[in-house]
């Protein structure tokens, strides 16, 4: 079985270092990583992965693994997924 104890160890310490502290200021609220993409990009991401999503059945089950401010739990809450929790 191969070892990727290694692998994860160099990814922990590149974010628990200054980049992941400077990342975390930059990227504090929901609101906050909403208004800079849409000054990047002149779109709302919320209004991005909601288009994505109407495509599905709102019975699904959708594991989200993210971090940070919970941005993606937030978008999955306006979408008003039917078996919803956190």
């Amino acid at each position: 079985m191969k070892d990727f104890s290694k692998l994860n160890f160099e990814q922990r310490k590149f974010w628990s270092g200054e980049f992941g502290d400077e990342y975390i200021k930059r990227n504090d609220s929901v609101e906050k990583i909403n208004n800079d993409y849409k000054k990047i990009t002149g779109q709302n991401p919320d209004d991005i992965f909601i288009e994505f999503l109407d495509g599905l059945d709102k019975n699904i089950e959708i594991l989200e693994l993210g971090c940070n401010v919970g941005k993606n739990f937030s978008i999955l809450k306006k979408w008003d997924l039917q078996k919803y929790q956190e």
